[in-house]
């Protein structure tokens, strides 16, 4: 059983800076696979278009978005990609500006339907 079926979490930081998989695409990959549908977000579209390349070539269901996540308008727009109100948050916890990403949500969005994996 895949334990996040019709889940939909998004994934900021979701590409890699350089060669190999960081955090945020490992964790939008192992998201995906417990078939979640993903929203990889990440400032580097290209990067956020191959993480979202992976998933959907093992089966799995994600849309990427560019944004950089200090600037309200990007969060926005980010969010307003869900089909509906996300399960799920997901940011690194080493960068500051994905604080911005939490902080900028409406809290009757993150507080009663938002799991987040980085609740610092």
């Amino acid at each position: 059983m895949r334990r996040l079926a019709n889940k939909i979490v998004i994934v900021t930081g979701a590409g890699s800076a350089g060669p190999g998989w960081g955090n945020g695409k490992a964790a939008a990959v192992l998201f995906a696979r417990e078939g979640a549908a993903v929203l990889a977000v990440d400032v580097n579209p290209m990067a956020a278009q191959e993480t979202c390349a992976l998933i959907v070539a093992e089966g799995g269901r994600c849309v990427w978005h560019a944004a950089d996540v200090s600037k309200a308008a990007d969060v926005a727009g980010a969010v307003e990609r869900c089909a509906r109100i996300p399960d799920v948050l997901r940011w690194p916890a080493q960068s500051r500006r994905h604080a911005y990403f939490r902080a900028s949500l409406r809290p009757e969005i993150i507080r009663p339907n938002a799991r987040c994996s980085n609740p610092s």
